[in-house]
């Protein structure tokens, strides 16, 4: 998140500086919108992450004898590489 944040052209903060705009102006109008990508991705990780640490420990949880293929242990990514692979995109 902080590449990103730095990665964001100042250009864009000095003019509004030089049109007047204050500094909670340019933050709220020009700062925080370009930051919204990168904050949607920061979200996206970290509830895949959570999601997996949920089911990694539901499954260790479990007896061993009740332990198959499908437990929980396979997680989102890797079932998303599976059906990406499967996909026949682009024709």
């Amino acid at each position: 998140m902080r590449q990103f944040m730095q990665s964001q052209p100042k250009a864009l903060e000095e003019a509004a500086l030089m049109d007047g705009a204050g500094y909670l102006k340019i933050f709220w109008r020009i700062s925080l919108p370009q930051l919204r990508p990168g904050a949607f991705g920061a979200r996206i990780i970290t509830f895949t992450q959570t999601w997996n640490y949920y089911f990694q420990a539901k499954g260790a949880a479990r007896p061993a004898e009740r332990h198959d293929l499908r437990s929980p242990w396979i997680s989102c990514a890797a079932i998303s590489a599976r059906a990406i692979s499967r996909s026949s995109w682009p024709p």
